[in-house]
């Protein structure tokens, strides 16, 4: 990945997304889930980061990918999803100009390993079928988050994967 492809198409990333689930390499997948003020990228902006690259996909211009990686060894090393919420802009200020553009907002994002339960994902890209995906992001039971269900326009269902709790309490 370098500094100017920081616009990949989610095609990319889906392809990215396969070769991980393909080999015998972990991954993490960052996803923008939230943003206020102004970011170069909007919610739904994805970056994958296989344990032995670099990454495809940005979630901003350049300005978090560096720690979206450090992060991403905490999450294999951990194995459980969790939300980091950034606050770039200057001395906490909102966007007084409201553009819409830069680093300049508060950007969430949730950060997930890669397992099984994302192939119906890719499956679904490469085979030309809608889907949609529901993420439990915020959750009284913190082992609830990174819970995710997949929709099927087709069939008009909703399917829960991964939805388990994984407190010991």
């Amino acid at each position: 990945m370098t500094d100017t492809d920081w616009s990949v198409p989610e095609t990319e990333v889906l392809a990215e997304v396969r070769d991980v689930l393909e080999s015998d390499l972990q991954g993490v997948l960052a996803t923008i889930i939230d943003v206020e003020g102004s970011a170069y990228r909007r919610p739904g902006a994805k970056m994958v980061i296989p344990e032995d690259g670099d990454g495809v996909g940005h979630i901003t211009a350049g300005c978090l990918e560096d720690e979206i990686r450090k992060i991403a060894g905490d999450i294999l090393a951990e194995g459980q999803p969790r939300v980091e919420t950034y606050d770039l802009r200057p001395d906490g200020e909102a966007d007084v100009w409201g553009l819409g553009v830069g680093c300049n907002g508060v950007i969430t994002i949730l950060l997930e390993p890669l397992d099984e339960s994302y192939r119906r994902v890719v499956d679904a890209h490469e085979a030309g079928e809608d889907t949609g995906v529901v993420s439990v992001v915020e959750s009284d039971d913190p082992g609830r988050v990174g819970a995710r269900a997949y929709y099927d326009p087709a069939t008009d269902a909703l399917r829960a994967e991964r939805i388990r709790s994984r407190s010991t309490g």
